[in-house]
């Protein structure tokens, strides 16, 4: 993988946005444009109800960013990942970049303020007639239980695909749950890629380049790695980055940082099967 830096393009494909909050305290951080338009939504709702206003939380914003990335390069649905926490769901078209956080909020409380009885704290829709079987005004709730204190949210696009789009979209994905800009893709960095990979087929050694560009290797055994698999394994390295000193601590955290970078715009991949074995680089 070979990033580079380039103007920002846009992205033209579904998106889908998870939420995630907590009824916890959390230790608040640097808050991106993204996370303050989420959060200042939230507590404009929470304000017209008299309840205390939320804190960004990283941990869930990272926690939402790894589950929407994994349902944008499938299917998109809007299932629940059964976690830890409270989650709201959204879906909508137009790329990353057609949805504001307060469409989106919106579209949780707007629509479904009018459907809450606070008097016997139901939905008066009934339980199932929401989207995806959850009360009338479940998402309307969600934003403002009293007890919650801690969110975080992450959008990633729909791709549905393999190879381009799931290297561009878990690196975006986790990019944008840090405020980010997202990477566009380039044929190519991609093709550098491409070529150093195939120099490497002989003994698929974790050896850089020395090239002009950034880059992070990945080696696998077997047959069964898919791009995303690559990208998953380099954005593990986070717990290990420490944002305050911007250094590693407890191990590599080089592959991480090489794919959060504010600088980088551009990104470029390519995976080869190697001649001697099954191993893919």
């Amino acid at each position: 993988m070979a990033p580079s830096r380039r103007r920002l393009l846009p992205f033209a494909a579904p998106v889908l946005l998870l939420l995630v909050a907590v009824a916890a305290d959390a230790k608040p951080s640097g808050k991106s444009r993204l996370a303050s338009g989420f959060l200042d939504a939230h507590n404009a709702a929470r304000r017209a109800v008299g309840v205390a206003a939320l804190r960004w939380d990283d941990r869930l914003a990272s926690y939402a960013a790894r589950y929407a990335a994994e349902r944008g390069r499938s299917d998109c649905a809007l299932a629940h990942s059964r976690g830890p926490y409270g989650e709201n769901l959204f879906r909508g078209s137009g790329g990353v970049g057609g949805w504001s956080p307060a469409d989106v909020v919106a579209a949780w409380v707007s629509r479904e303020r009018a459907l809450y009885d606070p008097a016997s704290n139901t939905c008066r829709g009934g339980a199932g007639a929401g989207a995806g079987g959850h009360d009338a005004c479940g998402h309307y709730t969600q934003v403002v239980w009293r007890r919650t204190t801690a969110v975080g949210c992450a959008i990633a696009p729909c791709s549905g695909g393999r190879g381009t789009n799931q290297f561009l979209g878990q690196q975006n994905a986790a990019r944008m749950a840090m405020g980010l800009p997202p990477l566009v893709w380039d044929d190519r960095v991609a093709g550098y890629a491409r070529w150093y990979a195939e120099s490497r087929r002989g003994d698929c050694a974790l050896v850089h380049s020395s090239g002009p560009y950034g880059e992070n290797l990945f080696w696998g055994s077997g047959t069964g790695w898919s791009p995303a698999q690559a990208v998953g394994a380099w954005l593990a390295e986070q717990p290990r980055y420490n944002y305050w000193s911007n250094s590693c601590y407890g191990g590599m955290c080089g592959h991480y940082t090489q794919i959060m970078w504010r600088a980088t715009r551009r990104v470029g991949c390519a995976m080869v099967t190697s001649c001697n074995t099954a191993n893919n680089q």
